[in-house]
Parts: structure tokens; sequence; C-alpha cells
């Protein structure tokens, strides 16, 4: 997750979490090459935008 806060280590996971891992990680490696290299590559957003355009909208006043 390109968003997630704190990712937990490979090496870390125990149980049921190793399997996931690994079916998780298999499923991504069929799809390594799927972006021709003619694409540009794809920025991920960090979450340290400053929300530029988020904000609320200003009332109108009508007339």
């Amino acid at each position: 997750d390109p968003a997630e806060q704190t990712p937990l280590k490979r090496d870390a996971l125990t149980g049921p979490a190793v399997e996931a891992a690994a079916k998780l990680q298999t499923a991504l490696d069929q799809y390594s090459a799927a972006r021709p290299d003619s694409l540009p590559k794809r920025e991920l957003a960090t979450g340290n935008s400053k929300g530029k355009g988020k904000g609320k909208k200003k009332a109108v006043k009508e007339e």
C-alpha cells in the first residue's frame, strides 16, 4: 500500500501473514511488465501534499 504509514518488513511476518505476502507478491510479479515503457512512469502521492484545490469553496453572494 503506497499510503501505508508503517509498512511491515517481510522478515517480521509470521504465520498466515507470510503465506499471504508470498501469494500477493506472486500476483504482483505477474504484472511487473504490464505498463509499456512508452508510457510515462506514474508517481504515487505521498500524502505530504498540502491538498491544493481540496479546500472549502467560497460561498457566492446572491444579489
